[in-house]
């Protein structure tokens, strides 16, 4: 009797632990969501995945109509340049899918080549209809691995119907174009800044070993209002003058704006308002408190979707801006004391004599303190 009481008990526990198991199995690949935010054309869709899900393990695909993939619609997520598209993991620690992790899928709608695209159509009453659909998916493994299978997705269709007599206006990113070419002129056309992955400035006191460091960089707000994008992060390196020279890539020039080895992840798509790269310095740095400065050079273009695109307009205000040298200084003074920062602005002459030699580039300059 003894036996078969312990039989059971020990039948009636695996029982448990076997539906643990698949219950956990079941959470590890949910997908909640979305949260819609919309804002000037850019929509943000936020899902929630367990923290089993790595960034390599979602992905997201975009498509010219309101059936998605399942419908036949076609995959419109490279495109040339009337919708954008990101997405943007958060840094929270993994786990075994007990926790959560938030995805935001951002897609914006660009004013300037959208009415060319297959997804823009008028309806009777003269307003613009933009459809399209996003596809978010987690994977099982690596997504682009051999054995990658698709575990769970959303297909969330969007629909924009656009009022033209409300400001809605197809061709602002070119008539502003003088805005951006005097800013370009002044040296003063892009900002840099410590950012973290929602792209806010972050406070930071220093930086420890271990810690990576993420830079934003974006057309100043009156360049953002008169058209002007990212086109590509062109180089950046990191240096430490004392008590000895230390030095480190993070984006080598003339690569196509590339990461230069395995502690940077770039993330910069052409016609975007903010590119970003993500560092992980090296331990030669960390050899007692210092300061490290980061300068780099970046491209600027004016409402188009691709850097290929961007060269071609021959006389067009893209191509006067491919030519002229920009300048950007950015220093961050860290004040340990009572954990606060000061933002100083180096003014853009100070750079006058380096942006003779790069043509075309907006200077950025970041400096970090470390201990």
């Amino acid at each position: 009797m003894k036996l078969t009481i312990g039989s059971t008990v020990a039948s009636l526990l695996l029982f448990c632990d076997l539906a643990r198991g698949q219950s956990l199995l079941q959470t590890r690949f949910n997908i909640a969501g979305p949260q819609f935010e919309y804002d000037q054309n850019k929509f943000t869709m936020t899902f929630e995945v367990s923290n089993f899900v790595q960034d390599n393990m979602v992905a997201y695909t975009l498509y010219d109509g309101l059936n998605c993939r399942d419908g036949g619609d076609n995959d419109i997520t490279e495109n040339s340049g009337y919708l954008l598209s990101r997405i943007r993991t958060d840094l929270r620690p993994l786990g075994d899918g007990s926790g959560l992790r938030t995805i935001k899928v951002q897609s914006e709608v660009v004013p300037a080549d959208i009415t060319s695209s297959p997804i823009y159509k008028e309806d009777v009453d003269g307003n613009v209809v933009i459809e399209y659909c996003v596809r978010f998916g987690v994977y099982n493994t690596d997504k682009d691995g051999e054995f990658a299978m698709e575990a769970n997705y959303i297909e969330s269709p969007i629909k924009l119907v656009i009022n033209m007599n409300a400001g809605f206006q197809v061709d602002a990113a070119l008539s502003n174009s003088d805005i951006v070419l005097n800013e370009v002129s002044q040296n003063v056309a892009v900002e840099a800044y410590i950012c973290d992955n929602d792209e806010n400035i972050v406070p930071l006191v220093g930086k420890e070993q271990g810690q990576t460091v993420r830079v934003c960089v974006s057309p100043t707000p009156n360049n953002l209002a008169a058209g002007a994008l990212m086109r590509q992060l062109e180089s950046f390196k990191f240096r430490r003058l004392s008590p000895v020279l230390v030095q480190q890539a993070a984006i080598e020039p003339k690569t196509g704006g590339v990461s230069a080895n395995q502690f940077t992840i770039v993330s910069c798509q052409p016609g975007s308002t903010v590119c970003a790269f993500e560092t992980l310095l090296g331990a030669d740095f960390f050899m007692g408190p210092g300061e490290v400065v980061g300068q780099g050079t970046a491209f600027l273009q004016l409402g188009v979707g691709s850097s290929a695109a961007a060269r071609k307009l021959q006389g067009t205000p893209n191509q006067i801006l491919a030519d002229k040298p920009t300048g950007y200084s950015v220093t961050l003074n860290l004040i340990t004391v009572d954990s606060s920062y000061q933002l100083a602005t180096t003014s853009g002459a100070a750079l006058t004599t380096f942006t003779t030699t790069f043509l075309g580039f907006a200077f950025l300059t970041t400096v970090l303190t470390l201990f």
